[in-house]
């Protein structure tokens, strides 16, 4: 009886024991977790020996150049497969047709130039297909009717001029479609007007000249993820992303965008994140952001001619907790109160701008986490307040530029009274000191000009009791026959030398 159950058990004990023996020398093989991980292990063929009841095997970085239908079938559980960087130049039709149960397969960046129709048969339960960075230059129709769940599908860096609408034809519960780094000239409006569940789609890095409204529109009415960096837009005409109303992130950097106003993102009412880096923007102002009242994020980096944030140029977007403005080395300055009335900004990034100063109430400080790095900071009594802010303030990275003395020292660890205005601030007192003395002489001048002439000023105003008021004086009359005759000591009219004059005539 025994003998007999030890000859039932011989099998399993030595599949276990081949199981063991064979795996890969540069392998990781667990048969607890089922995963077997060959992860750069100098693999030239597929292995067909390891645990028949693998669910996760990843086999990238080899060299295995061909696969055909006789290999994955030694795995029917599998649920992940990884063949990406394998420099594999084709993939048998029906290499999958007993993988009832894979959720994810990996095909990138290897040489794959075409495939075939039935390549996918059996993938019945596949929710992610990447297929990036090869050589494919179409897709043939009918090429994911054998994945009806499938839900995300990456196309990025291969040749595609196009893509038809037989290429995604049955992918009815495709959700994020990423066609980057292709040779599309204009947008697979049919392709995508198929695609009733797609929330995210990567258009970035083509050749896209134009757009229209209706073509985005048969991107779907859930379409909430659109990426368009890379294309040369120039310029959006208004309303293009108007019938988009789901969108809440929207990158269009790098796409050759001049100017923005508020018709270009008119209808974009629940979008979230912008990014507008790259662009040839001069010039970021309220009106471009205006109809964007639920913004969080907001980028503009690496923007060559960007030289002028307005003032109110976030005052329509109460809801921003990021601001990124990055590595624009024409923004030498901001306006006052950019930032302040952002009750939920929690972030502000103006790494590697020109910024030479900034306004204390440009943000409130004590409670937004900023990076003032990389700017040439001119460490002068303007930033007295930078240096006087709490210990807690997380506003980090300013180091002084100029003047030469303090060049190379964190601003935060600067004396607040080394910082100063020098020279500017004798000029000023210079400046004060002068206008005084030239009122002030000003001033005397009028008085003595009154002064010479307050006869004529006299008779001019008709004041009786005006020479009383100036207290004048005059000599006591003196005896000349039976005439009397007086001097008015300071009537620049008759001067001493002149003819006396009888005090009757006066």
């Amino acid at each position: 009886m025994r003998l007999g159950w030890c000859l039932r058990l011989l099998p399993l004990a030595a599949l276990a024991a081949v199981t063991a023996a064979v795996c890969p020398s540069r392998c990781r093989c667990d048969d607890t977790a089922l995963e077997t991980n060959c992860t750069g292990a100098r693999l030239n063929s597929f292995p067909i020996a390891l645990n028949p009841r693998l669910k996760r095997l990843l086999l990238a970085d080899n060299a295995i150049r061909r696969l055909d239908a006789s290999m994955v079938s030694s795995y029917n559980f599998l649920e992940y497969l990884d063949l990406s960087s394998n420099n594999m130049v084709s993939v048998q039709a029906g290499s999958f047709a007993d993988q009832k149960n894979l959720l994810e397969l990996r095909l990138s960046q290897n040489q794959l130039l075409e495939l075939e129709p039935q390549v996918f048969l059996g993938l019945k339960q596949l929710s992610v297909l990447d297929l990036s960075h090869n050589r494919l230059r179409e897709l043939p129709e009918g090429l994911l009717q054998p994945t009806p769940l499938l839900q995300q599908l990456n196309l990025a860096g291969n040749l595609l001029p196009t893509l038809t609408a037989g290429a995604l034809l049955g992918a009815v519960s495709l959700r994020r479609l990423n066609v980057a780094d292709n040779e599309l000239r204009q947008v697979p409006a049919a392709a995508l007007a198929q695609l009733a569940e797609l929330d995210s789609l990567s258009l970035a890095g083509n050749s896209i000249t134009r757009l229209s409204a209706d073509e985005l529109a048969l991107a779907g009415p859930r379409l909430t993820d659109l990426s368009l960096a890379g294309n040369q837009l120039t310029a959006l005409a208004g309303g293009t992303f108007r019938r988009l109303t789901s969108l809440r992130r929207l990158n269009l950097a790098s796409t050759a965008l001049a100017t923005a106003d508020a018709e270009t993102f008119a209808g974009l009412h629940r979008l979230e994140e912008l990014h507008l880096g790259g662009n040839p923007l001069s010039r970021l102002g309220a009106a471009a952001l205006s109809t964007l009242p639920r913004l969080r994020l907001v980028a503009a980096r690496a923007c060559p001619g960007l030289n002028t944030i307005e003032a109110g140029a976030f005052a329509h977007n109460p809801a921003l907790d990021t601001v990124l403005l990055e590595e624009n080395p024409s923004l030498a300055a901001l306006p006052r109160e950019l930032c302040l009335r952002l009750p939920l900004l929690r972030r502000l990034s103006l790494h590697a701008n020109a910024l030479t100063s900034l306004p204390a109430d440009a943000a409130d400080w004590t409670r937004v986490h900023a990076d003032l790095s990389g700017n040439p900071w001119r460490c002068d009594c303007k930033l007295r307040w930078l240096a006087q802010l709490p210990a807690a303030a997380n506003a980090s990275g300013a180091i002084c530029a100029a003047p030469a003395a303090l060049r190379g020292r964190l601003v935060r660890d600067v004396a607040p009274d080394e910082l100063d205005c020098g020279g500017a601030e004798a000029s000023s007192l210079a400046l004060i000191v002068g206008l005084s003395v030239a009122a002030a002489l000003l001033l005397l001048l009028a008085v003595l000009l009154c002064y010479r002439y307050r006869h004529r000023l006299h008779k001019m105003f008709k004041v009786l009791p005006w020479r009383d008021r100036v207290g004048l004086k005059r000599k006591e009359p003196y005896h000349h026959g039976t005439t009397y005759y007086c001097h008015d000591m300071y009537d620049p009219i008759h001067p001493r030398d002149s003819k006396p004059i009888p005090v009757t005539e006066l």
